[in-house]
């Protein structure tokens, strides 16, 4: 590299700027890029790399394509963090416009590297092999949109679910605390719940094996908190009413009553499977109750009495 300031929209440029937004920040070793956008930026940086150890454009066509499409990505301009759909569309441009115009012979290697029979590379000629892997790239291109499409609106979906449960927990606390006598007893629940979904979404955050996994905590790490807050205050409406007795929560001790039944809150919170198995028997319980009520009652059968003298005493 030049200490001059290369040509706009060149591979150079372009480089540059890629390197810029992955270096990294000047108080940490990490770059301000999310990890998953930084791996898809470092392939865009290889394709840029790639495109320009190409053999010389005297005719330019290659270099006007190329300034066509860091033209469309005006965050490296900016420059500016792009989003995991900037990058990807640029990292697949440029895949594309490297698939155009390389050598034959290194259309030979990506083609053994990516074909599922190479067995076959001998016996189609380089323009075959240019057309396949065109049409492999732009399938991969099309399942790796509709990905992550579905992310995209799942996460969307979460934060307005996310708002909508912590809008109607305060609602349901709030009327609560009007309501009944208990009041910190119903905000210890509450908060119990909360504190106990934190603790299971960083349990599950830990867990995580994969990046796409951890993503998908990036937005249920708030939601959590008010699932289990809901919970709790769930937990607490079950157990005054008796329709859940469990040990501790109708203890004559007030203190200890009111501890039992925030420890089952923070556990609501906690545990998914245990509030599920709740929530299970108590369907059973409303179903059975359901199907007895609903059911006639039998006619009970009468039976003829025969006018005989009873048999005198002995």
């Amino acid at each position: 590299m030049t200490d001059q300031e290369p040509a706009p929209n060149t591979a150079e440029w372009a480089y540059q700027k890629l390197v810029g937004l992955l270096a990294p920040k000047p108080w940490g070793r990490d770059s301000q890029v999310h990890p998953e956008t930084r791996k898809i930026m470092e392939r865009a940086a290889h394709w840029v790399v790639a495109l320009a150890g190409i053999d010389p454009d005297p005719d330019g066509i290659r270099a006007a394509r190329l300034a066509t499409v860091l033209r469309g990505h005006s965050w490296l301009a900016v420059p500016r963090r792009p989003s995991d759909e900037q990058a990807w569309l640029l990292a697949d441009s440029l895949e594309a416009l490297w698939i155009e115009n390389a050598s034959d012979d290194a259309i030979d290697e990506e083609y053994a590297r990516k074909a599922p029979d190479a067995a076959e590379a001998n016996e189609l000629s380089a323009q075959h092999k240019r057309v396949w892997l065109l049409s492999h790239h732009t399938e991969s291109q099309r399942i790796g949109s509709r990905g992550r499409a579905r992310v995209a609106l799942r996460t969307r979906y979460l934060c307005f679910a996310g708002l909508l449960l912590m809008l109607l927990v305060g609602s349901v606390w709030a009327l609560a605390l009007i309501a009944l006598d208990d009041d910190a007893t119903i905000i210890f629940c509450a908060l119990g719940g909360a504190i106990g979904g934190a603790v299971s979404g960083a349990r599950g955050l830990r867990d995580s094996r994969r990046i796409h996994q951890a993503r998908v905590f990036q937005t249920w790490w708030w939601v959590q908190p008010a699932v289990g807050g809901a919970v709790g205050l769930f937990i607490y409406a079950l157990l005054i009413s008796h329709v859940l007795t469990l040990p501790g929560s109708i203890s004559d001790d007030p203190v200890q009553q009111s501890a039992a039944r925030i420890i089952y809150a923070f556990v609501a919170g906690f545990s998914e499977p245990w509030i599920l198995g709740i929530m299970s028997r108590l369907s059973g319980a409303a179903d059975n109750a359901a199907t007895m009520a609903t059911k006639p009652t039998p006619d009970l059968p009468t039976f003829d009495t025969p006018d005989t003298p009873a048999a005198p005493p002995r």
